[in-house]
């Protein structure tokens, strides 16, 4: 990007970092925006209808939205523990409308006005919509970040590029770079995964560090913990406390995509096993002066991911020592477990059960692995299922610790638990 050009998308970026969109009065806010849209559509756009028509398109739209969550949720299920109830809550008002305003262009008459109309009053109710479920979830904190501002990563030929590292050797900060570690197996496609470079591994680039693999939820992408897991300040402020010195760590995708979900396992959807406990740890000792000792790794991640970071230490412990569980499920799922032993796993318990942390736990002794399991004090949903996690992991050997904040399943509360646990895991790998 042109400097000037580069200069002015900042200014932007400041402008945008003005408007927070996580606090309280983001919430009237968006219930003023849906129920004065409502009101729009009801007494202006279907004006030219009767009262009874007015409400049988409502009561269709009801029907539209039965239809549409039981697609969503019982057929195509793209989230493995649903979308939720406070997402269908914000969206049901803007799936009505939709309907509505569908009925009310039939009749011809000013049908142009009506369509900017209703278009203009269902974007407005789809803005309040956003705004209700991004506070439910503490997702983004302000437009800045939803745009993809404030972050700044490179590509791996500016790393490699003699005059850029020699910058960024002379810079007090880490750097974030964009990289595509490849899968073994041609039926798994990874996304781009990010990797974070220490100060220290610029002014020493021959000393060994430790590593850190991370992961997001589903949905969600590698990008995620750098927006809104506000992995960035984390790790400046701990390198900047650690002079300078801090692990790799390694942002990987383990679905393929925002809707896939293949359960951190080898199976007939990818051998996303395989690609965590065996590609990415031998592209990071074949690109980074990274630790061979097993001690000196760790993986963590959130909701699924968390799960994730749990099967790799059951499955492989003599690779990964350390783990950060946030908001995990307790077994890998695709909604229950006769639906992820069919789809997620070929209809084979034997392969289900091989991918089971809880049950591998069960099975074996894990003495020399540790980790700190963690969840939102309100979300109910996965505090059962992360009890369970730590009576089973207490019971195998395992040191655990389990922690609690302030929350619910967000990002408020997977980005404290992350900042939380890096210096446990820094004492961990004796920095």
């Amino acid at each position: 990007m042109p400097w000037g050009s580069q200069q002015s998308w900042c200014h932007v970026i400041s402008f945008l970092k003005l408007f927070p969109l996580l606090r309280v009065w983001v919430l009237p806010i968006a219930a003023a925006l849906i129920l004065a849209s409502a009101a729009w559509v009801w007494f202006f756009v279907m004006k030219p209808l009767s009262l009874k028509a007015r409400f049988l398109s409502a009561f269709g739209g009801g029907i539209v939205l039965v239809a549409v969550h039981h697609l969503v949720e019982r057929v195509w299920h793209p989230v493995a523990e649903g979308l939720g109830r406070v997402t269908w809550l914000w969206a049901a008002p803007a799936l009505i409308a939709a309907v509505m305003i569908v009925v009310a262009l039939f009749r011809r008459r000013h049908w142009i006005r009506r369509f900017l109309a209703g278009a203009i009053a269902w974007m407005l109710m789809a803005i309040g919509a956003a705004l209700g479920i991004n506070y439910h979830f503490e997702a983004y904190p302000t437009m800045a970040e939803v745009v993809g501002g404030g972050v700044q990563t490179i590509s791996w030929d500016e790393l490699k590029t003699p005059d850029d590292a020699a910058t960024l050797a002379r810079s007090a900060e880490g750097v974030f770079v964009r990289v595509d570690i490849p899968a073994s197996d041609a039926s798994f496609t990874p996304r781009q995964a990010i990797v974070y470079l220490p100060p220290s591994y610029f002014k020493d680039p021959s000393a060994q560090l430790p590593v850190i693999v991370l992961m997001s939820g589903q949905p969600g992408t590698p990008q995620d913990w750098l927006v809104l897991g506000r992995l960035p300040q984390t790790m400046d402020q701990f390198a900047a406390q650690h002079d300078g010195r801090a692990p790799i760590i390694a942002v990987v995708d383990v679905y393929g995509s925002q809707t896939a979900n293949p359960l951190c396992s080898d199976t007939s959807h990818g051998k996303v096993a395989t690609y965590v406990q065996k590609d990415v740890p031998s592209w990071l000792r074949a690109n980074f002066p990274v630790s061979s000792d097993p001690g000196q790794w760790a993986i963590a991640g959130l909701s699924s991911g968390g799960t994730c970071a749990l099967q790799v230490v059951t499955r492989a412990p003599d690779l990964y020592r350390s783990f950060l569980d946030m908001s995990g499920e307790a077994h890998p799922q695709l909604g229950n477990e006769e639906r992820t032993i069919a789809d997620g796993f070929d209809g084979s318990r034997e392969l289900y059960e091989a991918n089971d942390p809880v049950h591998l736990m069960s099975h074996n002794r894990y003495e020399q692995s540790a980790g700190i399991i963690s969840w939102g004090d309100s979300d109910t949903a996965f505090k059962e299922g992360l009890i369970e996690v730590d009576h089973a992991a207490e019971k195998s050997g395992m040191s655990i610790e389990t922690r609690t904040y302030p929350g619910g399943h967000s990002w408020k509360v997977w980005s404290a638990a992350f900042e939380d646990g890096l210096p446990w895991l820094a004492q961990r790998f004796g920095l």
